[in-house]
């Protein structure tokens, strides 16, 4: 769990083609999360 401000605006970013990863500390904080947008798929249609 976190509230540092950096993490959560980072997940507000996401969206349902976003790839997230999230690292954590001995103790259970969430330390990064990392948020990713990318294809690697043919684009949507319409």
């Amino acid at each position: 769990m976190t509230t540092d401000p950096v993490l959560v605006n980072a997940l507000r970013g996401l969206t349902g083609d976003s790839s997230i990863q999230f690292n954590w500390n001995a103790a259970g904080d969430c330390t990064s999360v990392l948020v990713e947008e990318s294809s690697t798929f043919a684009p949507k249609g319409p």
